[in-house]
Order: structure tokens, then sequence, then C-alpha cells
């Protein structure tokens, strides 16, 4: 069955990355299970709060622009609201464990919670148009006519997996240095591609607007990269001298 096969291409391309991350780096630790599904709810929290807010203010069900800068604030102060709550909880659990539940310097802790983010966004903001890629007919609207609105949705999927992942690295390790630039890198990089979907609403617009989500995911993951970089060598250091 063609739809069948489709919404399978679909849900690869949106979700095969962060299923690969998943399985060779989260799935192996308990902790890292759990940080993942905090982080997931830490992100449903804030959308939920962005659709109340949406609701009870008249003029932002016409305005995409103020109803996507209020999203993307919100999902900002709730990932450093996750951090604070991580790190807080992390004082009390020491206690009771022998191994640490969050360490900000921890690549995986901070995998895990950038991919919590992610993974929660594509379920709610996309899964149900995976999902209905499973039926007899494909899509395509005005603004995209060479694309499948399916494809369309699990490319933007995609991008945004690996921009809340990378989001995550840097703002953790603003938060931790207490760096504005990161953080405050961190919030423009989201608003700005967030914005730039709305570039799929216009004529044939789906095209640029992937375009320009590329360069920032080039942006943001060589940002993030570097980061990862930095702190193993200064790991890779620390254990020389020991």
């Amino acid at each position: 069955d063609m739809g069948v096969l489709l919404c399978a291409g679909c849900v690869l391309v949106a979700l095969g990355p962060a299923a690969a991350v998943f399985f060779l780096s989260i799935v192996k630790q308990a902790h890292l299970i759990v940080l993942m599904i905090l982080s997931a709810f830490c992100w449903i929290i804030s959308i939920s709060v962005a659709g109340v807010l949406w609701t009870i203010i008249p003029p932002a069900r016409e305005m995409y622009i103020l109803t996507i800068i209020e999203a993307v604030l919100l999902q900002e102060a709730m990932r450093w609201g996750f951090y604070r709550l991580c790190i807080k909880a992390e004082k009390g659990l020491t206690v009771i464990m022998h191994q640490k539940l969050f360490s900000p310097r921890n690549f995986s802790s901070v995998l895990a919670s950038g991919l919590g983010f992610g993974v929660a966004y594509c379920l709610l903001m996309h899964g149900g148009v995976l999902a209905a890629a499973s039926g007899p007919a494909t899509y395509y609207i005005e603004a995209c006519s060479g694309v499948s609105f399916f494809l369309m949705s699990a490319i933007n999927c995609m991008y945004f997996v690996f921009l809340q992942v990378n989001f995550s690295i840097i703002a953790i390790n603003g938060y931790l240095e207490r760096s504005k630039l990161k953080v405050g890198f961190v919030v423009v990089a989201h608003l700005v591609a967030s914005l730039t979907t709305i570039v799929n609403l216009q004529g044939d617009g789906c095209v640029p607007s992937f375009i320009v989500l590329f360069i920032i995911c080039l942006i943001v993951g060589g940002v993030s990269g570097r980061i990862v970089y930095t702190q193993a060598l200064g790991s890779m250091s620390l254990s020389h001298r020991n």
C-alpha cells in the first residue's frame, strides 16, 4: 500500500535521526530515559500555556507572528526552568543515588534533555499530519506545489528536532557559564527558525524556507559542536592530570 509506504518514509525522515540517537545513546541508561521524558513533559507544559494564551488573547488568533514569538519565549523559559529543576533535584537525589541524574557538564544528560524537547515537538505538532500520510492519497498545498504536504511536515520536524537538541546543548552551557550571549543566541536562533516557517504559507515558499532552516541548522550545529569539542578537550586534560 503506497499510503503506508509514504507514512513510513515520512516518519523515518522526521524521527529517524532522533531514533538513532535514542537507541545508541539514551536507551542504555535508565536515568537518561527519565530525563528525556521529563524534558518532553516540560515542553508540553510550555506549549499548553501558549495555547491557553492564544485562546484568551483574541488578537493572537489572527497574528501568527505574535503567537510564534510567544511560544518560542515560553519554550526557552521552560528550558531554563527544566535546568533549574534538575539542578535542585540533584542535591536531594545524590543522597540516595550513587549516579547523578543530571549534570550540565555531562553530554549524555544534555543530549537526553534536548531530545525530549525535540521529540515532543515532533509528535505533538506534526504527529497527526504524519499519521494521515497512511491514507490512500498524498496531499499538496498551493504554497508548496512541488512537495507533498506530508513530506514538508516531516522535513520541518527533522529540522526542529535537530535544532532543539543543539539549542539545549548551547543554552545549558550558557546557564552554566552565566553567558547571556549564548542564551541570547539560542532565543534569537529559535525565533528566526520558527518565524521562517511562516514562509511556507506563501506561494512556493517551502523551498526558500527549507534552505534558510538548513543554514540555521549549520550555524547552530557549528556553535554546539564547538562547545562539545571544548568540553571534550577539557575532560581529556583533566584525565591526563589525574
